[in-house]
């Protein structure tokens, strides 16, 4: 499996239902910059740079939240910096300058240790969502904007179209999430058969979080964990829970403790993994 380039790490913000990326403009107020293909809102100009903007209230987001890409190379993890040629440049996310050595990596004592590895020594690659701050926090949930499934699922399927690169005939993705910590993966599968990573437009993740909240209803929870495929001609698939995810960075007990307030769960409801983190004691 290969990645693909362009990875969209970085702070963004959610408003009016749509996903800006994100920075700070003062006291109270936030630089919106719109991403590539989405709409331009009325009153955001564009810059000399390219990048087209606008300036809001911070109070008027409904959600902030952070990207990063990481990837698995010889079972272990890295965060992805940046590409140079056909190479992917690294930061270990490990801490032992002797094990770093032994894995050829650049050691800096100060700031880390730092590799590269092309994009088919890779094992994994995947999106790690964050969240920063949410409706709760930052605004009124009664101002929310709301989508139902059905435009949910069309929304991913347009997000993923209009950033896999080509060529391609389907995209898997997966999906989980858990207190505002969340992990996508995207496999797209080429005429070929081969699979290949890449790292998706920020709104797909955003709108698999808005789709775990339309079975917020249920008594046990929402779902943990879904998996989708989209195809060329737009039709997103038929949608599969499973609970019993495997995750590449364990959700911290925060996200646990943030999930169960949201959307309360009874302990029977509560994957292995979930009990595995707490001891079983939540």
């Amino acid at each position: 499996m290969t990645a693909t380039a362009g990875f969209p790490d970085g702070p963004y913000g959610v408003w009016r239902g749509q996903v800006f990326r994100v920075a700070t403009a003062g006291p109270g107020r936030v630089v919106l910059t719109v991403l590539h293909g989405d709409p331009v809102p009325a009153g955001f100009q564009a810059r000399a740079n390219g990048r087209v903007v606008g300036k809001v209230a911070e109070s008027e987001l409904f959600e902030r939240f952070s990207l990063s890409t990481y990837g698995l190379v010889d079972g272990e993890r890295y965060l992805v910096t940046g590409e140079d040629g056909d190479r992917l440049q690294l930061s270990w996310t490990g801490r032992d300058a002797v094990r770093a050595r032994e894995l050829g990596l650049t050691v800096y004592e100060r700031t880390g240790f730092f590799g590269s590895a092309t994009r088919a020594e890779l094992v994994a690659l995947w999106q790690q969502r964050t969240e920063t701050a949410r409706a709760d926090d930052v605004r009124s949930d009664a101002d929310r904007p709301l989508r139902t499934e059905a435009e949910l699922r069309q929304a991913i399927s347009a997000a993923v179209i209009a950033s896999v690169p080509p060529p391609w005939r389907a995209v898997d993705l997966e999906f989980r999430e858990v207190g505002g910590h969340a992990e996508l993966i995207c496999r797209s599968v080429g005429a070929d058969g081969a699979a290949r990573f890449w790292s998706p437009h920020p709104a797909v993740s955003q709108a698999f979080g808005e789709l775990r909240t339309t079975s917020a209803a249920s008594e046990r929870g929402v779902w943990l964990a879904a998996a989708l495929r989209v195809r060329p001609d737009g039709s997103p698939g038929g949608i599969s829970h499973d609970d019993e995810t495997t995750w590449f960075v364990p959700p911290p007990i925060a996200a646990l403790d943030t999930e169960i307030s949201r959307h309360p769960r009874p302990e029977d409801a509560r994957p292995a993994w979930w009990r595995a983190l707490t001891n079983n004691r939540r």
